[in-house]
C-alpha cells in the first residue's frame, strides 16, 4: 500500500480534521488584487496540484509564508516587493498529511518526477475524488513549517483579513476577493 493509499484510507475512515485558524500567504504586488483566486497555481501547477487545477497555497505561520515565497532565506539580499496577507480559514474535511512520519520524504522527491508521476499531483487527484477540502502538508522550504493547500474553498471558508479595505482601496475595481473561486 502506498502512502497516498494510506492517507486517503485514513481520511475516508475519519472524514478528516477541521481547521479554524489564521493562515498566511505572500503575494507579489502584481497579483495581490485576487488573493483568493488560485489562478497562479492553476496556470503553472504546484507541488500538490497539476497544471489546470486551482489550489490556494497558504501557510500556518507568516515566517513559513515568507520562505515559501522566496522573500526570505536562500541568501537573497534583495527581494521584490510583496504583500503578506492573513486569512481566517474555517474548513472541514481536511487531510492532515504532516503527522505521518514518511510524508516529507515521500513527497520531496516527487516534485522532480515527470508530470504524470508526481506524487503530490496523485494525492491531489485522489483527495478531490474523496471530497477533501484542504491538505495540511510540510513546507519544503522551511523545516517544521506547515502549509495548508485548499482544494475547495470560497470566500466564506477562507476570508481575507482586510479590515480597513486597503486592498480594495489600492486595487480599486480590479480587486477580486469573491469572484475568482475554483469550480
Amino acid at each position: 500500500m502506498s502512502l497516498i493509499d494510506e492517507l486517503i484510507g485514513d481520511f475516508e475512515h475519519t472524514q478528516g480534521d477541521s481547521i479554524n485558524q489564521t493562515v498566511y500567504r505572500v503575494h507579489s504586488l502584481k497579483w495581490a488584487y485576487a488573493p483568493l483566486s488560485g489562478d497562479g497555481s492553476k496556470s503553472r501547477g504546484g507541488r500538490f496540484n497539476p497544471k489546470g487545477q486551482a489550489a490556494l497555497y497558504t501557510c500556518i505561520d507568516q515566517f513559513t509564508a515568507m520562505y515559501e515565497s522566496k522573500a526570505a532565506g536562500d541568501g537573497i539580499t534583495l527581494i521584490d516587493p510583496v504583500v503578506l496577507l492573513s486569512y481566517t480559514a474555517t474548513c472541514d474535511r481536511v487531510l492532515n498529511a504532516v503527522d505521518h512520519p514518511d510524508t516529507r520524504a515521500y513527497f520531496s522527491g516527487g516534485w522532480l518526477l515527470p508530470n504524470s508521476q508526481r506524487r503530490g499531483w496523485t494525492l491531489f487527484e485522489r483527495a478531490r475524488q474523496s471530497r477533501v477540502n484542504a491538505l495540511i502538508v510540510p513546507s519544503y522550504t522551511k523545516s517544521k513549517g506547515k502549509n495548508v493547500v485548499f482544494l475547495n474553498w470560497s470566500a466564506d471558508t477562507v476570508k481575507v483579513h482586510d479590515p480597513d479595505g486597503s486592498l480594495r482601496n489600492t486595487y480599486g475595481d480590479c480587486f477580486d476577493q469573491f469572484d475568482s473561486k475554483p469550480q
